[in-house]
């Protein structure tokens, strides 16, 4: 999973996830994502 933000006309990749790992955001929301789980 690859996460980007949106600065000025273009996007930068800000994270970057693999199966079995977490990505935590603090930014501009708290969330926890979980890749595996997001698939059936």
């Amino acid at each position: 999973m690859r996460l980007h933000q949106r600065q000025g006309g273009h996007y930068l990749e800000r994270a970057t996830t693999k199966r079995g790992e977490v990505l935590e955001l603090t930014e501009p929301v708290r969330a926890t994502i979980r890749p595996e789980e997001l698939l059936p």
